[in-house]
């Protein structure tokens, strides 16, 4: 008798999604479910997540296509380097074999490879940027933690790139930053998307900002105060329009503790709100009733704020850097990211101008619909495909 066949089974990594996602948790906290939604039939899933966050990423109840399993340690840390290769070894002995490990992290267990001669799955992985070997300092509070990320960066992620069957970087800059270990012909560009509710009617803000914005216009970043984010610039560029024109205010959403201290020195506390950590809802409203959007970081693999500010049809102001100059294209102004003066103009200009914000509306939303989850998604699928060929 022929044995039946199965349908290629795709083990996802996505231990980087944790109880509070960043970037690379959203990326996985979107693309997942739409990979399952467009492959049907087709592919067979397992998905392993954090601990932390449990809740289900897709609603298919058929544990023979799709099957999500837990996991207590860390994505890239030291422990999951050295010794994470024994923990993906052990989910595939339970499960089954797979034909493709795809790591939505760019940094994988050392000798994660290495299955045998018998079996050897095809190894993804999803290269999101270079900022713990370029920018060490900037990522980190202490120049010992610096040390310790860009020996462990240098090391791991290479170690990662030269290892992979076909790696997907999410924008040109990181393809061309990776150049030194990447095969071209191995590679893809897929960016990321937008989630389809940023173009819909906000939400109303959350109750505990309204008294404090107070209904005045306000600037809005979504960020948190690691240097390389460069928000100090931001702040230093609202306190010179606070001084010329005593209007609007400043509105950071995300962990900012060391900027509350500058915002005390610049004399603009009392202008400037930090609403800590946002749920999806909430950052949508607070990000789509602002004037504008400043998104100020000196560097990024990808950038998705701006792209939410641009579907909500927020005016939005980007540092003049790659890869954030070819994502918006002409849907947002650009500043020079070490020229508080030249951004202060931009803040003070959108605060005093009103005809200018359906020029900029129409602009942001038509580029901001050409980033969705479902064509990322789709593009992703098709290098399955190709290696499973």
């Amino acid at each position: 008798m022929l044995k039946p066949e199965y349908p290629p089974c795709i083990l996802l990594d996505a231990r980087n999604l944790t109880d509070t996602p960043a970037g690379v948790g959203n990326y996985a906290k979107n693309l997942i479910p739409r990979l399952v939604e467009q492959a049907g039939d087709a592919m067979r899933w397992i998905v392993i997540r954090h601990e932390s966050n449990l809740t289900p990423l897709h609603t298919l109840d058929d544990p023979s296509r799709y099957m999500e399993l837990s996991s207590p340690h860390n994505h890239g840390d030291l422990r999951d380097f050295a010794l994470g290769s024994a923990d993906l070894h052990k989910w595939l002995r339970t499960w089954g074999p797979v034909d493709i490990v795809h790591d939505l992290f760019h940094i994988s267990p050392f000798r994660w490879f290495n299955f045998g001669p018998h079996y050897q799955p095809k190894f993804i992985t999803t290269l999101h940027d270079f900022i713990w070997i370029d920018h060490p300092l900037a990522s980190q509070p202490t120049l010992s933690k610096a040390l310790w990320v860009k020996t462990f960066g240098t090391l791991s992620i290479p170690h990662t790139i030269y290892h992979s069957d076909h790696v997907i970087c999410v924008s040109e800059a990181t393809r061309e930053r990776a150049s030194l270990w990447l095969d071209p012909g191995a590679s893809s560009v897929i960016a990321h998307g937008v989630h389809p509710s940023f173009f819909e009617q906000p939400p109303a803000l959350p109750e505990a900002l309204i008294n404090e914005i107070a209904n005045e216009p306000y600037i809005c970043c979504v960020s948190n105060d690691k240097r390389y984010k460069n928000v100090d610039i931001l702040l230093q560029a609202f306190a010179a329009h606070r001084r010329r024109h005593q209007t609007g205010k400043l509105v950071l959403v995300g962990k900012y503790q060391r900027l509350r201290h500058m915002a005390a020195e610049l004399g603009i506390s009392d202008h400037v709100v930090f609403t800590g950590i946002l749920n999806q809802n909430q950052m949508h409203a607070v990000v789509a009733h602002g004037t504008l959007f400043v998104f100020p970081s000196l560097v990024e693999g990808f950038g998705l704020p701006p792209l939410e500010a641009m579907a909500c049809g927020v005016p939005t102001a980007i540092a003049d850097i790659e890869p954030m100059r070819s994502i918006a294209d002409s849907g947002a102004m650009r500043f020079d990211p070490h020229n508080p003066e030249e951004l202060g103009l931009i803040i003070s200009r959108q605060l005093q101008r009103e005809d200018l914000h359906q020029h900029w509306k129409e602009r942001a939303q038509q580029r901001a619909r050409q980033f969705t989850w479902e064509r990322c998604a789709q593009h992703t699928l098709d290098v399955y495909r190709n290696l499973l060929t």
